[in-house]
């Protein structure tokens, strides 16, 4: 076939304007260095799974509002190039992404921020001015969103440990020449490490150690060829363990944390170390050397991360001003010094403590105070080299052990605000002696130092907090099946104080799920030891195996403490659960069958009785929490429960008799339709979490003739008292009086003819507090005989006693009950007394249609 020239030239344009549209969506893309070409290979690792802030065009090689923007979005993409990434997609050659993202137009520009898969589309101009304001913008929300990545050194890395919540553990990477930003892969992976959309919350603080703050690492344990590492804090218990040299990248980082969070806390890891206090004086910082005396080491000993050194003056001019020279020297470190006249009181009770050899002596075990001992320092200069050793981390503190003078022991009554002068003496000192041609004796106390907020936790009878000593502990929580909580406190630390109202409602909010308690590791030390308690407040979680308890890791509020019971897999295999199950007894059950607000169905668990083997059961079986949780269903903000679940302790027998459950069938499932009025009980045993589940779900999926076809729900007594002082009456007995009390729940009617009206008034006061309706009949009267009838008693002159828990309708069962002629007011009693504890059983009676007057 011939081509003309005409057609021939309209080809060979068509192919110069495809081939200048491919130039401009490669080969202009190409040039722009700054422009990330994204395809269907790239794109779910170039901007899916990548933490930073992406603008991304997709365009045709056809479009000229494509080519018109290219110079704009040149110029943004190189502007931008530090604070976040911007990329072109071809969607002619990448159609899949065009219709995944569902582009209609060109250029279509779709923001992915920190949810890479909800996306949304940038409505700007398409101006290289708009393009960076609406970046900027919205970099700035990606990072309000995001968890923060701290950059510490040694004036700050104090701070930082002490911050943030209680349960939430540090990472620290230390780099090693990596400079003094951190990587860009940490951003992602505190992504990682976080949660939330609204308020992000971290699960691991991250913070970076810039590779010039040797000092950090050197505190703790780490060298120079043992860096890049990471040091992983646990909290609240302030241990750390440190990584083997790594790869200075993201996946070996997060293996590693991951690794040590879920390992948990334990006694072999390491405290972490000391830091200094950053705090600094906003004016010129003054020194002065104080006189050593209790009052003065008591003010230094309140300031957290202080160290305090105490010298031996010999009244030399040459003494006086060295003190003075040190004093200068470190007036911006967190050092108090003191100047002690060796012939104090104060200073022979330092001596006494510290003792003649140099070494440390603990009056009162309380914990473990970090000291050294220096001797023969032979100059100024050697306590210079001392000193700043300490302060850069460099110098490795030994650990006292703790011991007790036989004289010292600790009175229990001594709980006192105050602190007496041999309290403060039971810090740990590092001592140095300079020699004779000093002429001079000079004592270097350096106490590094916890908290010394006096304070005392109480916990009372008031409180639903168990007091826990080396008497009751075997007994209330070793020998127990329950969950516990167990604090190990002392009376001096602050934060046990700070926890104390919170573990009292955290305690009585739990009291139906779980038991909370506290010890006193100062007084019951043998406890402290064998938990090995080495800071308070310490809490160990007792689960199933008593032997070996498990260190809290949740937070310090109530909330916190709440949520971590009913979330802890410990308090789960215990039947802890979050669900509600309510635990009733006679006197409550009329309240949870007649709750009108809730109509959901009950499933009420009746436990064993008492017999020759074993006592009746108490408690719920562990397996219905799990039961429990089966009919519940957790939404956002939401939970709703399907069957309403009760235990009822095998105690109550007069429960399971009302619902015509014998001893031998328990234990047994009751399950009550609250709509129908109607129940029906388990007949497997044994009774465990599969047959519970399997017959409460058969009794849900019941139709309606089944329903109907089930036993009325018996009557049980209300056990509301009247707020008011109850009064009493008789009423005359008529069909509309009887109707009117049969058409209540829960109300019971007692009929009577033949007895003398005081006797009718005496019953009427006696019973005012229980649901019974009196009434007075006269016996001759059609409705007296029409009651008669339908009693099935045909004979003359007898109180009729009958009771009714429902009326709906003709063909409806009415519980009856006929005490017969002739009998005392006494036996009225007796029966009456019968049918409030349970423990009497009706006669049935049909209502028959030609009685319709009642």
């Amino acid at each position: 076939m011939e081509l003309s020239l005409v057609t021939l030239s309209k080809w060979i344009a068509m192919v110069a304007f495809v081939a200048r549209s491919y130039e401009f969506v490669v080969s202009t893309y190409e040039r722009m260095p700054d422009n990330v070409l994204l395809s269907e290979e790239n794109f779910e690792d170039e901007v899916l799974q990548s933490p930073e802030f992406w603008l991304v065009q997709f365009c045709s090689p056809w479009s000229n509002d494509c080519e018109a923007f290219d110079r704009e979005w040149k110029a943004a993409a190189t502007t931008l190039k530090d604070t976040a990434r911007l990329g072109s997609v071809d969607v002619t050659e990448n159609a899949a992404l065009g219709l995944q993202y569902e582009i209609d137009g060109y250029p279509t520009v779709m923001a992915f921020s920190k949810y890479k898969q909800e996306p949304y589309e940038y409505h700007g101009e398409n101006s290289y001015g708009e393009i960076v304001d609406f970046v900027t913008k919205e970099v700035k929300k990606l990072h309000a969103q995001s968890p923060s990545v701290a950059v510490v050194d040694f004036q700050n890395v104090h701070n930082f440990l002490q911050e943030g919540r209680a349960s939430t553990p540090t990472a620290i990477i230390i780099g090693k020449g990596t400079g003094s930003k951190p990587p860009s892969w940490m951003r992602s992976l505190a992504n990682h490490f976080s949660h939330g959309k609204k308020k992000v919350k971290a699960t691991v603080r991250l913070a970076y150690v810039p590779d010039n703050e040797q000092k950090i690492a050197r505190q703790f344990g780490l060298h120079e060829d043992q860096l890049p590492a990471v040091v992983f804090v646990h909290k609240p218990s302030m241990r750390f363990v440190t990584s083997s040299t790594l790869p200075m990248d993201e996946d070996s980082a997060k293996a590693f944390i991951e690794e040590a969070r879920s390992a948990g806390t334990s006694d072999e890891l390491q405290d972490v170390p000391m830091f200094p206090s950053p705090e600094t004086p906003r004016k010129k910082p003054k020194y002065s050397v104080k006189t050593w005396d209790a009052s003065s080491l008591r003010a230094c000993t309140d300031a957290r991360g202080r160290m305090c050194v105490i010298l031996s003056a010999s009244g030399t001019n040459d003494s006086t001003n060295d003190h003075k020279v040190l004093a200068k020297r470190y007036r911006r470190d967190p050092i108090t010094f003191f100047v002690a006249d060796p012939d104090s009181k104060p200073f022979h009770a330092l001596s006494d403590v510290v003792g003649d050899s140099g070494e440390a002596i603990i009056v009162k075990p309380v914990r473990k105070i970090k000291y050294t001992i220096l001797d023969q320092v032979k100059s100024t200069n050697d306590l210079v080299v001392l000193l700043d050793k300490v302060l850069d981390g460099s110098h490795t503190f030994s650990v006292a052990a703790m011991t007790r003078k036989p004289d010292q022991a600790r009175q229990p009554e001594r709980r006192q605000a105050n602190v007496e002068v041999d309290e403060v003496l039971e810090l740990v000192a590092m001592v140095a002696t300079w020699t004779k041609s000093y002429s001079l004796l000079v004592l270097l106390l350096v106490l590094v130092l916890q908290c010394a907020q006096i304070a005392n936790a109480e916990y009372g009878p008031k409180s639903d907090v168990v007091v826990l000593t080396e008497k009751n502990f075997e007994k209330e929580v070793l020998q127990s099946s329950d969950y516990w909580l167990v604090e190990f406190y002392a009376p001096w630390c602050g934060h046990c104080k700070q926890l104390e109202p919170e573990w009292k409602a955290a305690a009585k909010k739990l009291k139906q799920h779980a038991r909370l308690g506290a010890v006193d590791a100062t007084v019951h030390q043998q406890l402290a030891q064998k938990y090995k308690i080495q800071g308070y407040p310490t809490i160990k979680e007792f689960g199933k195996n008593k032997k070996k308890p498990r260190d809290y890791q949740g937070g310090r509020s109530r909330q916190d403490i709440i949520q971590y019971v009913k979330n802890s897999d410990v308090a789960k295999k215990l039947g802890v659960s979050g669900a509600s199950i309510a635990t009733v007894d006679f006197q409550t059950v009329h309240t949870l069958l007649n709750d009108k607000s809730a109509t959901t169905p009950i499933a009420i668990f009746i436990g064993s009785p008492k017999n020759d083997k074993k006592k009746a059961s108490a408690k719920p079986p562990s397996w219905m929490g799990k039961v429990a949780d089966h009919f519940t269903t957790k939404a956002k903000k939401k939970t709703t429960t399907t069957v309403r679940l009760a235990f009822v302790p095998g105690s109550e027998g007069k429960i399971a008799r009302q619902f015509q459950v014998q001893d031998d069938q328990l234990p047994a499932i009751v399950f009550v339709d609250s709509q129908k009025g109607k129940f029906q009980v388990s007949d497997v045993s044994p009774l465990n979490e599969a047959k519970s589940k399997a017959f409460i779900e058969a009794a849900l999926k019941a139709d309606a003739g089944a329903i109907a076809e089930l036993a009325d729900v018996p009557l049980f007594p209300s056990p509301e008292a009247p707020k008011k002082k109850p009064t009493y009456t008789l009423q005359g007995w008529d069909a509309a009086s009887m109707r009117d009390c049969t058409g209540k729940s829960g109300n019971m009617c007692v009929v009577l003819a033949t007895f003398a009206e005081d006797d009718h008034r005496a019953l009427a006061k006696r019973y005012r507090r229980d649901p019974f309706k009196f009434f007075t009949a006269d016996a001759t009267t059609e409705e007296f005989q029409q009651l008669k009838r339908l009693a099935g008693i045909w004979s003359c002159c007898g109180p009729q006693a009958w009771a009714q828990a429902q009326v709906l309708g003709y063909g409806t069962c009415m519980n009856m009950l006929v005490v017969g002629a002739g009998k005392s007011i006494d036996d009225v009693i007796a029966v009456l007394d019968k049918v409030l504890d349970g423990s009497h059983s009706f006669s049935v009676a049909v209502v028959d249609e030609k009685h319709d007057e009642l």
